[in-house]
């Protein structure tokens, strides 16, 4: 990539693909956005190596992507957040294929605020997923899809706000059934609530500080069991193009622990 590019965010995304996980990093920039699929080079490895690069013209920085088999046809589906606040949906082009089409620049017609960032689970195991988002200055949306395999999703409530520059991240850390919500924030820490109660879309706050993690600014998590050791690993990206790997200290714990932190993917 060139050096004469100005860069000045970094957001990290992992998604389960196949018995492999890959995690997506996108740099960005003024004019174009440079994204690379890195897969792992073995199942249980925590090592990882350039798989494909996308980039996409017209001033759409900031981008944001999440990953999930919307219509449960075995294609995985990225909804990428833009800095306008709308949606564009790619699809896989076949199983196990590291290519991508573009199949709608606005879906579902969402639009919301600006910096639009995303998550995608199944909050309330009903088999129709969840979209959670949250934007500048706006705290968290969630959407769901109407039906089983729909394509079509609609507003079903509002979740909780941690101020600006927010980034959500979905899962169930401690294995109790209850989807755990971390949102990462401008001054670089992430915010913990949990699931009240399932099915429901409201959530408490545990902490401010998960797991006492600070990366500077900007903080962007997300959370997969990498290396299939039953332990998750929590990677986040920031403001200074660098991201931090930590990892869950022992199973169903809050605590993760820092394993690796590099100021370029690259490097």
């Amino acid at each position: 990539m060139g050096d004469h590019l100005h860069t000045f965010s970094n957001i990290f995304h992992i998604f389960a693909y196949y018995e492999k996980f890959e995690v997506m990093k996108l740099n960005f920039y003024l004019t174009f956005v440079l994204v690379i699929i890195i897969s792992s080079e073995t199942i249980q490895s925590q090592d990882f190596t350039e798989a494909n690069a996308y980039t996409w013209r017209g001033g759409k920085i900031h981008t944001d992507p999440a990953f999930y088999d919307l219509d449960y046809d075995g294609l995985i589906d990225i909804l990428v957040g833009k800095q306008k606040g709308k949606i564009m949906h790619y699809k896989q082009q076949s199983v196990n294929s590291n290519q991508f089409f573009l199949v709608d620049r606005n879906f579902c017609n969402i639009s919301y605020g600006g910096y639009t960032t995303t998550s995608i689970y199944d909050i309330d195991q009903d088999s129709m997923p969840d979209l959670f988002m949250c934007s500048a200055y706006n705290g968290v949306l969630i959407y769901e899809a109407d039906t089983i395999g729909s394509l079509n999703f609609s507003w079903k409530a509002v979740g909780p706000d941690v101020g600006v520059f927010a980034s959500p991240s979905v899962s169930d850390i401690d294995g109790d059934g209850m989807a755990d919500l971390l949102i990462g924030e401008q001054m670089g820490v992430i915010y913990h609530f949990e699931q009240m109660d399932t099915p429901s879309l409201q959530f408490e706050l545990i902490t401010e500080n998960f797991s006492n993690i600070d990366v500077g600014f900007r903080a962007t998590p997300e959370i997969s069991d990498l290396d299939n050791d039953g332990l998750l690993d929590l990677l986040t990206g920031n403001s200074d193009i660098g991201v931090s790997h930590y990892e869950q200290i022992q199973n169903n714990s809050y605590e993760f622990y820092l394993i690796l932190k590099k100021e370029y993917l690259d490097k």
